[in-house]
């Protein structure tokens, strides 16, 4: 493996640590009781990808047990052939602090075109094929005890993304004032599902964050506020830095060197959209 893979890979596991902490590995997690794993769902909840896809998830309703996802974790052909090395081995698992969010990465080296990897063995997923991600049923949680069954899940490889992210692309669904209606972002690309529930915040006038609770599967964005919408001014803030499935964000393409007039001009500096003001209420 050359040195620039090298140095490329710690600095994806360095953002990987920031963007999908890690839980402890001691597993010292409780649980109520010794019960079966119920389910598990892959997000995004959709039928197709791009072929250029970086990240997936997926959620288990019970905490999982840490050093088992090499063995029980694979992603097959059509036919149920198994595809080896399209999960890039960090030698760590991407768990989220409660061990019910696992991040899988796909080796970005073989994403990114140019680079060895990628020249050699060309991407993981291609576009037209077919695929199966399975969950081995042998998979235990916290307590040790096993799923109910493997869960795969289907889904087809489309054309990748490549061009940033444009935000006046947006379709912003306004609640009514008054209510606790969902205010809604249907977006024209799949977005990285740890991102979009992090980098994009409600906020009144003065600048505070309004509470409530975010949905997104790879659908449309939903965020539920906790009291009825009562500011007479609210803004949607975006991080810049936000990502699409495809490593893409509203600075640079993941497949080329982020522009520095960009990125200077957008560098931690929020984006806001005025969501409703007086004149609308």
């Amino acid at each position: 493996m050359s040195l620039v893979i090298k140095i490329m890979q710690q600095v994806l596991l360095a953002a990987l640590f920031f963007l999908s902490p890690i839980a402890a590995q001691d597993n010292n997690i409780k649980l109520i009781s010794k019960k079966n794993t119920t389910s598990v769902f892959m997000l995004p909840n959709v039928s197709e990808l791009p072929e250029n896809t970086l990240r997936i998830y997926l959620n288990f309703s019970e905490p999982m047990a840490y050093g088992q996802v090499r063995e029980s974790i694979k992603l097959k052909d059509k036919n149920g052939n198994l595809l080896s090395n399209s999960f890039l081995n960090l030698g760590v698992e991407l768990w989220d602090p409660m061990q019910r969010r696992l991040t899988l990465l796909f080796d970005p080296g073989r994403i990114k075109r140019g680079v060895g990897p990628n020249i050699n063995y060309g991407p993981p997923l291609k576009k037209g094929n077919d695929y199966i991600l399975t969950v081995s049923a042998l998979m235990k949680n916290a307590k040790g005890v096993k799923l109910l069954k493997d869960f795969n899940f289907l889904f087809s490889v489309v054309d990748p993304i490549r061009d940033q992210i444009n935000i006046n692309d947006w379709k912003i669904i306004k609640p009514q004032f008054g209510t606790s209606d969902s205010l809604n972002i249907e977006f024209t690309r799949i977005l990285d599902i740890g991102n979009a529930k992090r980098m994009i915040n409600i906020v009144d006038h003065k600048e505070n964050k309004i509470n409530g609770r975010i949905y997104y599967d790879g659908e449309v964005w939903k965020f539920y506020p906790e009291v009825p919408w009562n500011s007479n001014k609210i803004f949607l803030h975006v991080n810049p830095n936000i990502e699409d499935i495809s490593g893409n964000s509203i600075i640079g393409k993941f497949d080329k060197k982020k522009s520095k007039e960009i990125k200077n001009s957008t560098k931690n500096k929020i984006i806001e959209i005025n969501i409703f003001d007086e004149r609308e209420i």
